[in-house]
Formats: C-alpha cells, structure tokens, sequence
C-alpha cells in the first residue's frame, strides 16, 4: 500500500466496526422510532408552516397580522395562545418565499403532505452517509474507515428525531445547505444558488453560510439566491394585495419575539439580568454580532481553502449560538471531519481531540431532544433517567455542552487550516527547488489536507 496515499490503519480494526455499528444503529433506532411514532400525528411546526402558506397565498392574508392580533381570523390563531372554538390552526409569522416554497405540499391532503417531509428527511440522511462513505473511500481510507466517517456524518446526535418530532424546517434547510456543498464543489454556482434560497427560508440557520461565499467570491450563488426569493416573496404579497417589501419587513417583527429567548452567547437565564439595562432585542443583537463576526473571523482565515464543507465548518457550528437557532442537523459536517482528523491522527492527543469534539456535538442534540418532550422515543426507550423535562438545569447543562463543542470546533478548525496553510508553503517551496534542481525532488507528494 502506497503509505503517502493511503491511511493504514489495521490496528483498529477491531474498533471501528463497533464504533460504526453503535453509530448506525442508535441513529436509525432514533430516527425510525420517532418517524413510527409521528407517521399519523403532524408536527406543530409542520403545521404552522403549511397554515401560514395557505393563509397568504389561498386566503390572501398576511399571517403575521393573525399572530400579532391586528386581524382575528375564523381558524387561525397565534401559535402561543390556546385553540379556542373555530379556531384550532396555529400560525407564525415566517419568511415570506417559504410560504411559496411549501405551497406545493397544501395541496396534499395534510397527513400525506407530513409523510412526504418525512420520507424527505429519511432520504437525506441517508445522503450524509452515501457523502461521508464516498469523500473518505476518495480520500485513500479502506473500506471500514470509510464507513466509519460515514456513520460519523449520519450520527447527528438525535437533532434529525426533534426535526421529526416537531416538523422543523431544519429538515429542509439541513440538505438544502448539504445540496448547495455540493454544487459548489462542482462548480455549478448558479445550481448552489437555488439550494441556498431553499435554505434561506430559515435564515437564523443559513445567514451565516452566507459569509464564507462572500470570502469566496461566489457572487453568481449569491445573486441567484437572492433573486429567487425575492421573486417568490412576489406570490404571497401580490395573493394578499400588499407590496413584497412590507412582507419581507414582517421578518424581523416577528423574529424579535422568538430571538428575545436566548441564544448561545446570552443564555435566556441572563435575560432578566440584563433586562434592567438593555432591552431584548439590545441583548440580542449583542449575540447576533458576537457570534456572526467569529465566523467571519474563522471564515477569513479558510478563504483560501478549496473545499466548500469544509468552509461550512465555522458557520455551521456558529450558525446554532448566534441567535436562538437550534438546527443541530448541520453539525453533520464538522461530525464528519473530526471522523477523518480521528482516522488520519498519528498521537494519542489528536484522537482524543477528535472524539472529544464529536461526543460534544452529539450530546448536546441527544440532551435537547429529551428535555424538549416526554412524548418521544426517548422516552419509551427509558432514556428519560437523565431528568425529564426538569427544566431549567438540564437546559443549562445543554447550552454548556453547545458552548464547548462551539469552542472546541472553533479552534480545532483554526489549527487545521494553519496546517495545511504550511503544507501548501511547503509545497510551493519545494516545487521552486524542483525547478531550480535538475531531477524530481524526493518526498515531492505531501499528504494534503481534508479536500477530496
């Protein structure tokens, strides 16, 4: 075997199968558990995404005058007050291209239109995998490491079950922003662009992969993102005789009610606190800006990187601690490169590093998801030992475990890119003594960084 290629790594053979079969199992004992359990219950998220499309778009009213009590509806009500007679639809306000993106799925009957996400969702997981198995087979692992990384990827600690569980659109945004890699990587910017509009439908998730492609200078992906849901917001506003502007405007309106929660950077514990000198929103925006100028710190320093995951890897883990945003789905690519950092480690500090980083980023998803309901798998599978739905305690130990898997992959990720900046130098180096010597250099091939 080619040792500068390939990765031996036999004397683990023992351990990955294990590791691999727990990884896969536990997954798919989640994912199936909850999707049996939902297969004839909707989701309330779910639900409210498809009554805010059909309240725009069929009945030409704009939700957010239903949530903010300007307008009373005969079936809709405020998604946090209580049904009462007539009305038992929750709505939201929401960006207004989702609406139109989703208004496909109203006219399903609602529980075959719930079913399709899920089979979405089920086929995008196995994606991650497929992805996972197929870059590190590409970059020179065997067979079991390969599957390794892969069961890596698909081992998202439980956030695909609480997507389920509720019928969050992070299981559309998850492999929008997965699609938009892709294309990316391919180099079909304007294809990447619709998959990043698809994304941007919840932009508390995807705003911040946004930065990377700006350092990147991938202005066609932007602009096509852009138009596009500029031009869908056009079929709601115009189905409710107002102008798209004043829709769009509804966004941070709404959005003001759900951010003044928390978020990663100001726990919601702090809010009454700082409440006697700062409004919400003050405190808010505080961590909006905090955490979108890390990434963009750690964005910079990648920008000469070829491969777009691994660009993703500060926006994903940030994308979660900026505001109140909790789509865990897209720590599936830091999972997976910390699963390659394992296999290629050459010292016991860098594999511990490694799992340090993926046990933090699947614990943090497996702790939220039972303390967001008993009414889960979980739950029937005796996993509520660790507190149940304890409250205030188990949602601090979560935020801290998040705060460390943020902070771990964050300079994790700053001594990657430092590496194989100096790789790349060195290669450059030796390519100019190869010009100036006659002859090949010896040792000219170095082992390259994660771009497959």
């Amino acid at each position: 075997m080619n040792t500068v290629s390939r990765v031996s790594v036999t004397r683990h053979s023992r351990v990955y199968p294990i590791a691999i079969a727990l990884a896969i199992l536990v997954s798919c004992v989640v994912v199936f558990g909850e999707v049996a359990l939902r297969w004839n219950r909707p989701g309330f998220d779910f639900r409210q995404r498809l009554n805010e499309s059909i309240c725009s778009i069929s009945e030409g009213v704009d939700p957010y005058l239903v949530y903010s009590g300007e307008i009373e509806h005969a079936k809709y009500y405020p998604y946090r007050n209580s049904p009462s007679e007539g009305r038992t639809e929750p709505v939201n306000g929401y960006t207004p291209w989702t609406y139109t993106f989703l208004f496909p799925l109203t006219k399903l009957p609602r529980l075959w239109a719930w079913r399709l996400g899920l089979c979405i969702g089920i086929v995008a997981l196995a994606s991650f995998f497929a992805w996972g198995c197929r870059r590190a087979s590409r970059a020179g692992f065997n067979a079991v490491d390969a599957a390794f990384c892969g069961g890596a990827a698909l081992f998202l600690g439980m956030s695909p079950a609480r997507c389920i569980h509720s019928g969050n659109l992070d299981a559309l945004v998850t492999p929008a922003i997965f699609l938009c890699g892709v294309c990316l990587q391919r180099k079909i910017d304007g294809l990447a662009g619709v998959f990043l509009a698809l994304a941007m439908s919840k932009p508390q998730s995807a705003l911040l992969f946004c930065i990377p492609l700006l350092f990147g200078k991938k202005w066609k992906t932007l602009a096509v993102g852009a138009i596009v849901d500029v031009l869908a917001t056009f079929v709601p506003a115009s189905a409710c005789g107002i102008s798209p502007l004043t829709l769009i405007l509804d966004i941070p309106k709404f959005s003001a009610d759900m951010a003044a929660t928390g978020g990663l950077l100001v726990p919601r514990e702090l809010y009454p606190v700082l409440q006697q000198w700062f409004s919400p929103m003050e405190i808010t925006y505080f961590g909006m800006v905090v955490g979108a100028g890390l990434c963009a710190w750690l964005s910079w320093r990648a920008r000469r990187e070829e491969d777009w995951f691994l660009k993703f890897i500060p926006p994903a883990v940030w994308s979660v601690a900026w505001t109140y945003c909790t789509n865990r789905c897209v720590y599936f690519i830091p999972q997976f490169f910390f699963a390659l950092s394992f296999v290629k480690a050459k010292t016991k500090k860098e594999k511990m590093v490694a799992l340090t980083g993926m046990a933090l980023l699947a614990c943090y998803g497996l702790m939220y998801l039972h303390a967001e309901s008993t009414d889960t798998f979980f739950s029937l599978v005796g996993l509520n030992v660790l507190g149940g739905r304890s409250g205030q305690a188990l949602y601090g130990s979560y935020m801290l475990l998040s705060f460390a898997a943020t902070v771990l992959t964050s300079v994790w990720f700053l001594g990657m890119v430092s590496r194989g900046r100096n790789r790349r130098i060195a290669v450059r180096k030796r390519r100019g003594l190869q010009c100036a010597l006659p002859g090949p250099m010896e040792g000219e091939s170095v082992d390259a960084d994660f771009s497959v």
